[in-house]
Parts: C-alpha cells; sequence; structure tokens
C-alpha cells in the first residue's frame, strides 16, 4: 500500500514535470520539424535539379506524365514521413525517394506503390535490397537464401519475393524492388556502409 502511494506519488511528480515543460519540448520539436521539412524539401529540389540536367528533355517529358494532383499527393505523403524521420539518413531517403518519383517512365500506379513501399523501409533495409539485387544481377548467389529481418521487412513490402518450399528458397527482387531502388539511385546512401 505504501510502495503504491510512493510509486504514484513519484510518477505524478514526473508527469507533472513533464506537462509543465510540454509547451517548450513541443515548440522547439515544431520548429526541428520545420527545419527538416525545409531540408528535405531543398534535398528534393536539388535532385530533380540534377535529373534536369542530366537530360535536357527532362522537364517536358516530366510535365507530360505527371499531373499536378499526382504532384501534390507524392509531397502530402512523403514529405511529412520525411520530416518525422528519427533519424537524417531516413529522412535523407525519403528526400531523395519523392524526388526519384518523379520519372517520366513511371506510371501513376508505379509511383504510388513505390511511394508506399518506401515509407515502410529504413536505410538499411534499401542497403539489404541493393545487395540481393546486386547479387541475382551478378549471379553471385550464396546467401539469396539466408532470412534476415531486412529481407522479412522487404517480402512484407513486396520488394522481394520468396516461394515456400524446397529446395532451400530464395529471396528474388520484384519489379517493385528495382523500382524502389530506381528511384533511389540519387540517394548516397544506397550504396551502403
Amino acid at each position: 500500500m505504501i510502495t503504491g502511494f510512493v510509486v504514484s506519488y513519484g510518477l505524478g511528480k514526473l508527469l507533472d514535470e513533464v506537462i509543465a515543460r510540454l509547451p517548450t519540448s513541443l515548440d522547439a520539436l515544431t520548429r526541428a520539424k520545420q527545419e527538416l521539412i525545409e531540408e528535405a524539401a531543398k534535398k528534393v529540389r536539388e535532385a530533380l535539379e540534377l535529373q534536369a540536367r542530366k537530360n535536357v528533355e527532362f522537364e517536358v517529358r516530366l510535365a507530360s506524365a505527371l499531373d499536378e494532383r499526382e504532384a501534390v499527393a507524392l509531397f502530402l505523403r512523403l514529405l511529412p514521413e520525411a520530416a518525422v524521420a528519427t533519424t537524417r539518413e531516413r529522412m535523407e531517403m525519403l528526400a531523395y525517394a519523392l524526388a526519384g518519383l518523379f520519372q517520366p517512365d513511371l506510371s501513376a500506379e508505379a509511383r504510388s506503390r513505390v511511394s508506399r513501399a518506401v515509407t515502410q523501409l529504413e536505410p538499411s533495409d534499401v542497403v539489404e535490397l541493393r545487395k540481393l539485387v546486386e547479387a541475382w544481377d551478378t549471379k553471385d548467389l550464396k546467401d539469396v537464401t539466408m532470412p534476415t529481418p531486412g529481407r522479412w521487412v522487404l517480402l512484407y513490402t513486396g520488394c522481394v519475393a520468396h516461394p515456400a518450399g524446397p529446395p532451400p528458397p530464395a529471396f528474388w527482387p520484384t519489379d517493385l524492388g528495382r523500382a524502389v531502388l530506381a528511384t533511389l539511385v540519387n540517394w548516397p546512401g544506397a550504396r551502403g556502409a
């Protein structure tokens, strides 16, 4: 009985202190997230400008392939997700993914699927996906059967496939997985450490 009173009193004091500091903490958090949104938007702008410099027809082709409503929807899906990312690396990954979605060769459906998948991935998952794609492309298949936490995430998002049953089933990249990597081609972290 006494222990319960002490614990509840102690927790109550702690809660009071947290609540007293909450407005200041929320203001700081809001400012930090605003800065991250601006930084993510800057990364998107830089990546789009890079694509435009590489291909003079980029803007014209993109304008005919992407309407304003879809562009706004992509920004509304990925930019806030980038802003609330818990690490700078994830924020950058999502910003580069957003920029990478602005490809004239991607269909609206593909952009939608890739944007959904990439919001569920962490940078380490993308590095794992890159390794799997490279293993398949170079026919270096020695460890494509090994289940890892990242591979299960990739399976869940549809970026890899994995059939059941013998012989030891392999994980292999799907078209969606390859499209995710294509949108992140300019992200420096895609290569892994």
